[in-house]
C-alpha cells in the first residue's frame, strides 16, 4: 500500500513538473512570436494616427465619426501563473505578467487600427484603453487578462454633404477644434508651479501673523509701491502661463491672486530687510501724546510722527505730560519702522489691568 502511494505521489510530482516544462518552453515560444507579429503590425499600421484627445483637428472636408474597438484575452501559461503565487511570498514586481498586459494592450490598439483602416480611417482620437482580470488562476493569481481599446474614427465623407452619413459639415468640426477640454490646475505645468509657490507664501504669512516678525511700519504701510512691484511682477507670469497653453480666464485668476499674495509678502519682506541692513544700536525714542490724536518724537526732527487711532483709550488714561518710547529701525530702504511687539506688550499690560 505504502509502495503505491509512493508511486501516486511521484506521478503527481512528475504531472506538475511536466506542466511547468511545457508552460515555459512553450511559453516563452509563443510570447516571442506574438511580440514579433505586434511589431510587424505596427509597422504596417503606422499610417492610423492614434491620439487620446477629444477633439479633432479643423478639416476642409466632411468627415464622418465611426467607433471602433478592438478586444482582446490573453492567457498566462502555467509556468507563469506558478512563480506568480510564489512571488507573493516576497513581493515585489512580475516581469511576465507586465509583459502579458502589455502585449493584451497593445494588440487591443492594434485590432482597433486594423478596423479603422478597414473602413478607410486613417485618424482616431478620444482613444481609451481598458484592462481588467477575467479569470483567476489556481493560486490565487489572474491567468487571463483582458483588454480593450475604443475610440472615435473619423471616416472622409464622399460626394456631397448631403451624402454624409452623419451629413458632419467641416465648419462644424472646425468649431469642435477650436473648444478644449477642461482646463485642470493640476495639470498644467505652469499653473502646477504657481500653486506650489501659493503654499509656500501661505505659509510664510502664516508664520508672519503667529509673530515671526516683531516690527511693523511707522508711518503706515506704503502699499502703493508693494501693489506696483506685484503688478510688475505678474507681467512675466502671465506671459509664462500663456506660453504654457493655460486659458484667458484661468491666467488671469492666477496672476491676481499671485499678484495679491504677492503684494502682501512684499510688505513683510521689506520690514525684515529693512530691520537687518540697520547697524546702529537699539535706541529707544521719547514721543509725546498730542490732542490731535498723534505722537511726535521729542528731540528727533527726523523722527517719524506715529499714529494709533485704534488705542485712544490707551494714550488718554495717560498723563499728559508723559513721554512714550518707541524703538525705531531705518535700514537700507529707508522708511521707518517701531518695535511693534514691545508697543504691544504695554497694550495688553495696560489693558489686564482694568
Amino acid at each position: 500500500m505504502e509502495f503505491w502511494q509512493g508511486l501516486l505521489d511521484s506521478a503527481e510530482f512528475l504531472v506538475v513538473a511536466m506542466l511547468l516544462a511545457i508552460g515555459y518552453f512553450r511559453g516563452r515560444h509563443n510570447e516571442r512570436q506574438h511580440l514579433l507579429a505586434l511589431a510587424e503590425r505596427e509597422r504596417l499600421l503606422a499610417d492610423v494616427m492614434v491620439f487620446a484627445t477629444r477633439n479633432p483637428p479643423p478639416f476642409t472636408t466632411p468627415h464622418d465619426p465611426l467607433l471602433v474597438c478592438g478586444e482582446v484575452a490573453l492567457s498566462a501559461d502555467y509556468f507563469r501563473m506558478f512563480v506568480a503565487g510564489l512571488r507573493k511570498f516576497v513581493g515585489g514586481r512580475f516581469h511576465g505578467f507586465e509583459t502579458l498586459v502589455a502585449r493584451a494592450r497593445r494588440e487591443a490598439v492594434l485590432r482597433m487600427k486594423e478596423q479603422a483602416r478597414a473602413a478607410g480611417c486613417t485618424l482616431i482620437i478620444h482613444v481609451r484603453v481598458e484592462t481588467t482580470s477575467i479569470a483567476q488562476g489556481p493560486r490565487g493569481g489572474s491567468s487571463v487578462v483582458e483588454a480593450i481599446a475604443y475610440g472615435t474614427a473619423l471616416l472622409p465623407a464622399s460626394g456631397a454633404i448631403a451624402q454624409s452619413r452623419l451629413h458632419v459639415q467641416a465648419s462644424e468640426l472646425e468649431v469642435l477644434a477650436g473648444s478644449t477640454e477642461p482646463f485642470d490646475l493640476a495639470k498644467n505645468r505652469a499653473s502646477r508651479r504657481v500653486i506650489a509657490v501659493w503654499f509656500v507664501g501661505i505659509a510664510w504669512l502664516f508664520a508672519e501673523m503667529l509673530g515671526l516678525g516683531r516690527y511693523d511700519y511707522a508711518g503706515g504701510t506704503p502699499w502703493a509701491i508693494f501693489a506696483m512691484l506685484a503688478g510688475l511682477a505678474a507681467i512675466p507670469l502671465w506671459r509664462v502661463l500663456r506660453r504654457w497653453r493655460a486659458p484667458a480666464t484661468e491666467s488671469v485668476m492666477l496672476t491676481l491672486l499671485s499678484g495679491g499674495l504677492a503684494c502682501v509678502l512684499m510688505s513683510f519682506l521689506a520690514l525684515h530687510i529693512n530691520g537687518w541692513t540697520d547697524f546702529s544700536p537699539r535706541t529707544e525714542t521719547a514721543y509725546r501724546y498730542e490732542t490731535d490724536g498723534s505722537l511726535r518724537p521729542a528731540g528727533c526732527a527726523e523722527c517719524p510722527t506715529l499714529s494709533f487711532p485704534r488705542y485712544y483709550e490707551y494714550f488718554q488714561a495717560k498723563p499728559r505730560d508723559e513721554r512714550h518710547a518707541f524703538t525705531l529701525r531705518r535700514g537700507v530702504l529707508g522708511f521707518w519702522q517701531f518695535d511693534r511687539d514691545a508697543f504691544q506688550a504695554k497694550l495688553k499690560a495696560f489693558y489686564h489691568s482694568r
